[in-house]
């Protein structure tokens, strides 16, 4: 059985990613030209029944950046859950030690990490009781239990006075769920519809997409300063064989730029080959014209320059691997780079950010 090891990749000068990966031990050493590399990868757990599952990365500047995850210890007749949080210092990611849970538990995990400054890292995520954030003040971790929550799928904060989570509570059935942070408590908002990820162009301008309750369809709801509420998708012309499509991530790059990655998907929920992408131009979004047959796209991030990278993946092979490529789309035009190939198994891209003031992502 190959062996599962997490790795941070990058691209110097142009891109760096994170990502939860199957290959070999060692790191590689900065490359002559822009081109994606492997900058860090992470040893096994020494015991075999131990995975490690990287989900979130946030970065303030090229000498800081957080990523977290989750380690899982199979054990009979249970699952151990611990937090992992990694750093970079602008050379290496090194292990970081994570907050401690609100209870005593062995289930406890990280599921986003949002950060302004080294004084102002947020991370969040669920344990045996409900959810959690915490935040790295520059030199000890405070811990706070957030009342309703089931299930956290993004942090964001804009501040140490302004700090977003959304996700999923459970009463008689599963519900939208959003709580907010204004420096002196955490109140929940109302939120219209299921969230995945966020991004924001202001304090008074963010973007969430998610799904709606029953048909699972595509949703965009929009923070304007009072009230989470509802834009409407734009109707997008299916591949064979689907009869919806759902919304993957979303970057919002300005008043007037915001672009979100989506993929159609059939009976079952199970997913059609077929790009999505949505544009927004400041008053309706729309479907780009970049046309991706058999891909699908996964994550999306600034580039930092106008432009985006983007995470689209193939169709699965008769030998069960699965093609993945970055692709950079700028000026109407897509190029294609292939990801760093690994002798043990397939990459899995858990997130990918901007870095601030760089042309890094």
């Amino acid at each position: 059985m190959a062996s599962r090891r997490s790795s941070l990749w990058g691209l110097p000068a142009t891109a760096v990613a994170v990502s939860l990966v199957a290959g070999t031990p060692g790191s590689a050493q900065a490359a002559p030209v822009p081109g994606w590399r492997v900058v860090s990868v992470l040893p096994d757990p020494p015991n075999l029944r131990v995975r490690e599952n990287w989900n979130d990365v946030a970065a303030i500047g090229p000498h800081h950046a957080w990523a977290v995850g989750t380690q899982e210890e199979s054990r009979p007749g249970r699952t151990i859950r611990l937090p992992l949080i990694s750093r970079w210092n602008g050379r290496v990611w090194q292990t970081f030690p994570a907050p401690k849970a609100p209870t005593t538990t062995n289930f406890w995990e990280l599921t986003g990490v949002s950060a302004t400054s080294p004084s102002n890292v947020w991370v969040a995520g669920d344990f045996n009781k409900g959810v959690a954030v915490a935040r790295w003040n520059g030199s000890t971790w405070k811990t706070k239990t957030l009342p309703s929550g089931s299930a956290i799928h993004d942090i964001l904060t804009l501040g140490p006075k302004n700090v977003w989570v959304l996700g999923l509570k459970t009463e008689s059935h599963i519900k939208p769920w959003a709580a907010h942070y204004d420096g002196t408590r955490w109140k929940q908002v109302p939120l219209p519809h299921y969230p995945r990820t966020m991004s924001a162009v202001s304090a008074k301008n963010i973007w969430a997409v998610g799904s709606v309750y029953g048909d699972w369809g595509p949703t965009m709801m929009r923070w304007n300063g009072r009230s989470w509420r509802t834009v409407k998708p734009p109707a997008v012309k299916l591949p064979k064989g689907a009869h919806s499509y759902d919304l993957t991530d979303v970057v919002a790059l300005g008043p007037r730029s915001a672009w979100a990655t989506g993929r159609p998907y059939g009976p079952g929920e199970e997913a059609v080959a077929g790009a999505v992408l949505l544009r927004w131009n400041g008053e309706r979004w729309s479907r780009d014209r970049l046309r991706l047959p058999g891909q699908h796209l996964e994550k999306i991030a600034s580039d930092g320059a106008g432009g985006l990278w983007l995470v689209a993946t193939g169709r699965r092979q008769a030998d069960g691997t699965v093609k993945k490529y970055f692709l950079h789309y700028t000026g109407g035009k897509v190029t294609f780079h292939p990801m760093p190939t690994t002798p043990e198994g397939e990459l899995y891209v858990a997130d990918m950010v901007h870095i601030p003031k760089t042309g890094t992502v």
